[in-house]
């Protein structure tokens, strides 16, 4: 597997892993000729230059785009991961939905930040109509952001280990009138191993109504998360998905159709940068 490094408009580096396949070699190759000598190249032009060819080579992909790379985004830190007036996470903090390259749409703003004391997520829902529709008796049917997280990154593994998390946040469904927020930990189907339960103060969430669609404040503190060890992992194993019944599925890698709810090797990477 080779990697090479992009710089996205956003001042931010976002890795490309490719796996060694003489069509994408050969299409890096061309294009990094095509855009100049410096190799430094647009991410979301390269993406497109390999997307638009594969589309020419096969009339009719048998595989989405993204399913042929590895991804890996910058997670910025924190002072505070839970102030009490809310979450403040600036542009740097923003995540992508790499599903965008193949013209997927994007509904959610998705931010996170990071601490030795765990994680904080911050996710704006736009363009509904409907209200959002969440049951804390049924969580994976409900709105909402769900988040995988492999402490140990470990990559080539199909069934979750020990390290594998997946927490599920709602902007409502919970209390006796379903309108407080919900958040839980659910085992990763066909996990080899589960990490250990979340005490009951480790998940924290909040939310707001807004006109067409809510605002989502996440918390999973560094007790949730079995192994989690920054200064000897800064590397993590990392998916989300924003669920939504009336818009849809914004991923931050392959979307629905592949298995990643239970396979962490089609989730993507975080590095937790300063």
């Amino acid at each position: 597997m080779s990697t090479r490094a992009f710089r996205s408009g956003a001042d931010r580096s976002l890795t490309l892993r490719v796996e060694h396949c003489p069509l994408t070699s050969k299409l890096l190759d061309s294009g990094e000729s095509s855009y100049g000598q410096s190799g430094r190249l647009i991410f979301g032009d390269v993406m497109r230059l390999l997307i638009s060819q594969c589309c020419l080579l096969m009339s009719e992909p048998l595989l989405a785009p993204t399913f042929l790379f590895r991804f890996s985004a910058p997670c910025r830190s924190a002072k505070d991961l839970w102030p009490n007036g809310g979450l403040q996470l600036g542009e740097k903090h923003r995540l992508p939905s790499f599903g965008e390259l193949e013209g997927r749409p994007l509904f959610a703003d998705v931010r996170g930040a990071w601490s030795p004391r765990g994680f904080s997520f911050w996710v704006q829902v736009t363009g509904k109509r409907q209200m959002p529709w969440c049951r804390d008796s049924r969580l994976d049917e409900s709105d909402g952001l769900s988040v995988w997280i492999d402490t140990r990154n470990t990559q080539n593994i199909h069934r979750a280990s020990r390290f594998c998390h997946r927490f599920v946040f709602l902007p409502s469904g919970g209390g006796r009138r379903m309108e407080e927020a919900v958040a839980a930990a659910l085992p990763i189907n066909r996990a080899k191993e589960h990490p250990k339960p979340a005490p009951a103060d480790s998940l924290r969430v909040r939310s707001q109504q807004r006109v067409g669609g809510y605002v989502l404040e996440a918390h999973i503190a560094a007790a949730a998360l079995t192994g989690f060890d920054p200064a000897e992992h800064p590397r993590i194993g990392f998916a989300y998905a924003a669920i939504d019944r009336e818009l849809g599925w914004q991923t931050f890698t392959v979307g629905p159709e592949f298995p990643f709810v239970e396979d962490p090797s089609l989730w993507g990477e975080l590095e937790l940068t300063p």
